[in-house]
């Protein structure tokens, strides 16, 4: 199960493979900035949801729930 931490990294090294010097030694099939905003928001909003999901798995599984989240 991926944990928060784990997104976060993996988001980290998305953004900074977009930066606009990498962006420069790419093809023109570069994703526009409303795209990368677009994904940015949607990342946000399934992080922002993740969190409450664990809780309620953890909740549901009382003792033993809190080990596996």
């Amino acid at each position: 199960m991926l944990s928060l931490r784990h997104i976060s990294s993996t988001l980290v090294v998305s953004f900074s493979l977009t930066s606009p010097a990498f962006a420069q030694k790419r093809d023109t099939n570069f994703p526009t900035d409303d795209e990368i905003r677009l994904v940015l928001t949607q990342t946000e909003r399934a992080v922002n949801e993740y969190r409450p999901l664990l809780d309620r798995w953890e909740k549901m599984l009382g003792k033993e729930g809190a080990e596996g989240v």
